[in-house]
């Protein structure tokens, strides 16, 4: 079981920003919005060099919401796929797409489950669906499990914990990755917290061996680096211990959106 955190940038030239201060493993988010991450889709060369120049080690790579249904999802599907395997990294975290209703969904389903078939045969890794919350998302949950897809495993937007342990203890052989981080009735992906510590040693106890990423918003990167010390040393101890309260003190000071 590997370790890091979500880390993600917007355009090249703020690469060395977003990236200040990384001295830990990594899930490497390409800019999410496809408006972006099309002006960097014919530079992703770059970002890999910018990546092993700075030696950060990548665990997985999340790429882009970006429709898989489409006619053309190949075009960018597969240079990512490439862009993985250039950097040796075994997992790219895919996402489902919104659909209005059942019937929309039965007309996309086809040729999302098509494309990521190609895309996953040309890949030396594992192409993986994340788990989001409602179930008019293709694949839901329900459906990733029924298909036997991999999955990434959302913890906060799986939203009840009883949940999340059942799926760790039913479908572990197909968990690649785990994004792991607490949640209220308000938020999702808040620093962790003892259950999520629990979590953790669920997973160690059952034998996982993919990637456990804290995925945090960005005026909570501060805590990375400290929780990332603290869940490893419950982890080889076995003993949860109580981890900092929430500090949302940086959530209107973007300049202290950084991993410090």
């Amino acid at each position: 079981m590997r370790i890091g955190a979500y880390a993600t940038f917007g355009r090249l030239d703020d690469l060395d920003e977003r990236f200040e201060g990384v001295d830990f493993p990594v899930e490497l988010a390409l800019p999410h919005r496809p408006e972006r991450f099309e002006l960097i889709l014919s530079h992703l060369d770059a970002v890999a060099a910018f990546v092993e120049s700075r030696g950060i080690e990548v665990l997985t790579i999340q790429a882009p919401e970006v429709s898989i249904s489409d006619p053309n999802a190949l075009t960018w599907l597969l240079p990512v796929c490439k862009f993985a395997d250039g950097l040796g990294v075994g997992n790219v975290t895919v996402h489902p797409e919104k659909c209005k209703d059942d019937k929309e969904k039965e007309s996309k389903r086809e040729s999302f489950l098509r494309n990521l078939g190609v895309a996953a045969d040309t890949y030396g890794g594992t192409l993986s669906v994340e788990t989001f919350a409602e179930d008019f998302w293709l694949p839901s949950r329900q459906e990733i499990v029924e298909s036997e897809l991999p999955m990434t495993l959302d913890v906060p937007l799986v939203g009840s914990a009883e949940e999340t342990r059942g799926l760790i203890r039913n479908y572990l052989p197909r968990i690649a990755t785990v994004h792991l981080s607490s949640w209220s009735e308000d938020e999702r992906h808040l620093p962790l917290d003892e259950e999520s510590a629990v979590l953790a040693l669920l997973l160690k106890g059952i034998g996982f061996e993919g990637n456990v990423i804290l995925e945090y918003k960005p005026w909570h990167w501060y805590r990375v680096r400290g929780d990332i010390t603290r869940l490893t040393n419950i982890i080889e101890t076995g003993e949860v211990r109580p981890f900092p309260p929430i500090d949302d003190k940086y959530r209107e000071d973007k300049s202290m959106w950084k991993f410090k």
